[in-house]
């Protein structure tokens, strides 16, 4: 079953942690024009995500241009990576498993014959 999300070549167990971790790594993107340079950025206020644009004069002074809520990226579902601790006990039983089995059977053999 799959339970996780698949951001940035990670499975993660929540929809918010694949998210910070998608905007986390968008870098600023900086545009300079003759008049100004703009500034182009993610941010998180709280858990949501926005997107920022930024006029910086020559002199320093800084305006807001837009703000905007970033809209949540659907991510392919994945196994989340406690599923895959469950599913590698599994399979690490199952292999002891039939370790033992000879073993305990030679065991039997040995007491009763």
């Amino acid at each position: 079953m799959a339970t996780g999300f698949l951001a940035e070549g990670v499975c993660f167990e929540t929809l918010q942690d694949a998210t910070d971790s998608h905007f986390s790594g968008i870098p600023v993107a900086t545009i300079v024009t003759a008049t100004s340079t703009l500034q182009n950025s993610y941010f998180k206020a709280g858990t949501v995500w926005g997107y920022q644009q930024k006029s910086i004069s020559p002199t320093g002074v800084i305006t807001p241009v837009f703000s905007i809520t970033a809209p949540v990226p659907a991510f392919p579902a994945c196994f989340a990576p406690s599923e895959q601790y469950n599913d590698g006990l599994s399979f690490g039983f199952l292999i002891v498993s039939l370790m033992v089995t000879p073993w305990l059977l030679s065991q039997l053999k040995k007491a009763f014959f």
